[in-house]
């Protein structure tokens, strides 16, 4: 297994992805907003929409934590990309871990609980 400053390559793949969820967002929150002159945010079960123009757009490519999700999605792609092509049983075991976290449905004992 290879190191990339103490990094693994699993470990680059899976902050990569994690990085590419938020990219993706903000992404599609731009274009949202360019093509609609309207963003939406959804937190559950609850939806935020706001008007916005191409101003506060251009101001929110400028914060500098929106900078850096973007510039770390432009950096790491190719190289994951790379790394899915020749190492594929790492990448598709970080993207089963992944994916099984996010899925984890609760106990029954836990929803009993709750009532």
């Amino acid at each position: 297994m290879s190191n990339t400053f103490g990094l693994t390559n699993k470990q680059i793949i899976y902050l990569y992805l994690q990085n590419n969820k938020l990219a993706s967002y903000i992404n599609d929150l731009i274009n949202q907003g360019y093509a609609e002159g309207v963003v939406t945010f959804e937190f559950g079960d609850m939806r935020l929409s706001s008007e916005i123009t191409s101003s506060e757009l251009m101001d929110i490519l400028d914060i500098e934590q929106i900078k850096m999700v973007l510039e770390i999605e432009d950096t790491l792609k190719p190289i994951v990309e790379l790394m899915e092509s020749t190492i594929p049983d790492d990448y598709k075991s970080v993207v089963e871990m992944i994916y099984k976290t996010e899925t984890i449905e609760p106990d029954e004992e836990d929803i009993e609980d709750e009532e």
